[in-house]
């Protein structure tokens, strides 16, 4: 397995490269996004100028307590822990920036971690312990070595879960920890984060092959259009947006291992069901991949569901290249 191990971690950058679309987040936080959050209003009465002054210093000192542990060598985990304890005490915005913090923390630092499950014997254990539908808590209990079992735990504790491709385990996101955050923080970020819980759920693909059905596929897609129509000056509006033009190129070109047309020519039975039947969907929220789909089938339909030239002529110019 040591020759295996080697080659796959040569060409795991490649294989995960389209993956840190969905896992990576942006790291700056936009300029007018302070920390100093306070209005009070011109009816209330005279202790409402006092309560709110008190309100803010109270989340102020939050932020401020979060952000030092955060910064503290290997204070991810305690940092996680403050929030979680302290974020309903919180004013949103100051929430909002905390989880944003976090997330940025989490992202920077899984590459060094990520690379303590890379050695052989870990990798086997691995393999031997791991299946699709564990959690990090099942997996940790199911580890044989010490060695293994602390690995899990600091994975877990930072945020992560293990997943596997190409035969070879690693970690990504866990945004269902996220999901204790959605009633604090503000509507746009608060949708981020069921988005991305949605998307981690479950791999788009696996060893370069579509892992989830074409009308999951779809759906996800048109989550992620949703959230860069409604929210187009949010702070992960720019990463949403490489998600969306990732899973619309997969709509409509596939990956490399379950191309959308088969060595025949003819589209994936399954993408064309899928496919015929959301374009049927009225197009209610003036969706323009929806709007997009539609007319790609009405293409196809016109072609007997083929890849001919007139097919990929459409492509290039409504899609763009196959690249």
């Amino acid at each position: 397995m040591k020759n295996t191990i080697l080659r796959l971690k040569n060409n795991r950058k490649s294989t995960v490269r389209w993956m840190a679309v969905l896992s990576s987040a942006a790291l700056l936080l936009p300029a007018g996004w302070s920390p100093a959050f306070a209005q009070n209003s011109a009816q209330a009465n005279t202790s409402a100028p006092a309560a709110a002054a008190a309100v803010s210093s109270e989340s102020s000192i939050i932020l401020n307590k979060f952000r030092a542990l955060l910064k503290q060598p290997n204070g991810l985990p305690d940092a996680a822990a403050y929030l979680n304890e302290n974020i309903s005490s919180a004013a949103p915005h100051h929430a909002t920036l905390m989880v944003l913090y976090l997330e940025n923390a989490r992202v920077k630092a899984m590459p060094a971690i990520d690379e303590k499950l890379y050695p052989q014997d870990v990798q086997e254990e691995l393999q031997t312990i791991f299946k699709e539908n564990y959690t990090m808590n099942q997996l940790i209990q199911k580890a044989k070595t010490q060695k293994v079992k602390k690995l899990l735990t600091q994975a877990k504790n930072y945020g992560y879960k293990v997943i596997t491709a190409e035969g070879m385990y690693f970690l990504t996101m866990d945004y269902s920890a996220f999901e204790r955050y959605k009633e604090d923080v503000k509507e746009d970020i608060s949708a981020y984060i069921s988005i991305q819980s949605e998307l981690s759920r479950k791999q788009l693909g696996k060893d370069a092959a579509l892992a989830i059905g074409y009308q999951e596929l779809v759906n996800r897609a048109l989550l992620l259009e949703g959230f860069v129509n409604s929210y187009p000056n949010s702070n992960r509006t720019q990463q949403v947006e490489g998600q969306f033009d990732l899973y619309k190129h997969v709509i409509f070109y596939g990956m490399n291992n379950t191309p959308l047309f088969q060595d025949n020519g003819v589209i994936r039975p399954n993408a064309k069901k899928a496919y015929t039947f959301i374009a049927g969907l009225p197009n209610d929220n003036n969706s323009q991949l929806h709007e997009l789909l539609q007319q790609f089938v009405d293409v196809l339909e016109n072609h007997q569901f083929k890849q001919t030239s007139e097919v990929n002529d459409w492509l290039d110019q409504h899609v763009g290249t196959n690249e």
